[in-house]
């Protein structure tokens, strides 16, 4: 492991250092004090970290940086050094989008940095290897306002070579004993529309319903295929971010159906897949992934029916005391979650000529879609990006 920095009169008082992994081998030395650490995240889970760079096909290698005290590891980061692609759009339109060489933190990957210093420490030499020409942007996802990590990365480097996104908000939803607990604590409206509309999806279809849990080794092939036949008709399918039977899918699957973390809900109307719930259960928290829906049943709201149809289950589940509904701030994220806090994504540049052009070409497109969004408003942009959806949709149900 190579040696990164040793200074400052605290870090020598303390016989503090910090290294980073740049190797397999020296990864997998790390798994004794990497278990020691507590990661919120399935992502930062020392396993699925190694499967996600050994299937994903820009993925270079790794990066892990340790802050080692007292001859013990006190704080970590975990990254990976990959080739991407970092696109600038508008609306869903990509308009910018240069290969770039990115040192990416997986989300969640962030552990032990419960200060000022300790996260500047790691994000000081997260951003040296930039200054190192090991990479040409630092990307720090999802960082969580009001943490020492956010702060670091908010104050690192001088303005003009840092990004962040506009703040998003995050929910989650803190399971009650059951669903009817959970009905409960919703408006009237809202608790009357999620009984009217599963009342109507019953009635029309009631006796062609079923609902099944995927979750074992098993079930794996199933899986792939019925997920992936729901979709295909999705305007998710249309940006790349739908569940898809594609070698990283399957890699990070597998293991987790083997780990117990995977399972995928799924709605089935004469045995036909209609809708989806996929996402891991780690750490006390169920972490969706991306769902899924058929269009042509839109009308019955069937990702909304099998959400609800997920609750109730995970409220029995006494493993799991959250459901996390990821990044983004959907509507029905806001409906059925009840904590939230904000996050952004926070992007440092290396202070190279390739560096600072796209971060200026960023800028310019940045500027245009805030100007664009002033000239439409609110509303106007909302209706827009909607019809690009139901573009996408029909794009992919024709395909």
């Amino acid at each position: 492991m190579e040696l990164v920095s040793r200074s400052g009169a605290m870090m020598a008082e303390r016989s503090e250092s910090i290294t980073v992994a740049r190797t397999l081998d020296e990864v997998e030395a790390l798994r004794p004090a990497w278990q020691e650490l507590s990661f919120d995240r399935v992502d930062a889970d020392l396993d699925f970290y190694l499967s996600v760079i050994a299937a994903r096909p820009h993925a270079v290698r790794p990066h892990v940086v340790v802050l080692r005290a007292g001859g013990g590891v006190e704080a970590m980061a975990v990254a990976r050094v990959e080739d991407i692609p970092l696109t600038s759009s508008i609306g869903y339109r990509p308009v910018y989008r240069p290969t770039v060489r990115s040192i990416t933190l997986v989300h969640g990957g962030v552990a032990g940095a419960g200060s000022a210093r300790t996260a500047g420490a790691l994000v000081s030499a997260l951003r040296g290897a930039l200054a190192q020409g090991e990479a040409d942007v630092l990307l720090l996802p999802a960082l969580r306002a009001g943490l020492p990590v956010h702060g670091a990365a908010a104050t690192q480097p001088a303005g003009l070579l840092r990004e962040r996104s506009g703040a998003n908000v995050h929910w989650r939803l803190r399971l009650p004993s059951s669903l009817d607990e959970f009905l409960r604590t919703k408006p009237g409206k809202s608790r009357e529309r999620i009984r009217r509309t599963a009342k109507r999806l019953r009635k029309d279809h009631g006796d062609g319903l079923s609902v099944e849990i995927l979750r074992e080794p098993a079930d794996a092939e199933r899986l792939f295929r019925d997920l992936d036949r729901v979709a295909a008709k999705t305007y998710q399918r249309g940006l790349g971010v739908s569940f898809g039977d594609t070698r990283e899918h399957r890699a990070l699957t597998t293991l987790g159906l083997e780990r117990g973390w995977f399972r995928a809900y799924v709605l089935y109307l004469d045995g036909e897949p209609i809708a989806f719930w996929p996402g891991y259960a780690y750490g006390g928290t169920f972490f969706t992934g991306t769902p899924g829906y058929d269009p042509e049943f839109s009308r019955y709201r069937v990702g909304e029916y099998l959400q609800t149809e997920m609750i109730e289950d995970l409220c029995h589940d006494d493993t799991i005391e959250y459901v996390d509904y990821g990044f983004g701030d959907a509507e029905y994220k806001q409906r059925f979650g009840d904590e939230s806090w904000e996050e952004a994504d926070i992007l440092l540049f290396a202070p190279t000529f390739k560096g600072a052009r796209v971060r200026a070409t960023r800028a310019g497109v940045d500027s245009s879609v805030r100007l664009a969004k002033r000239v439409l408003g609110g509303e106007r942009s909302l209706r827009v990006k909607k019809a690009w959806r139901k573009r996408l949709e029909s794009r992919d149900a024709s395909r």
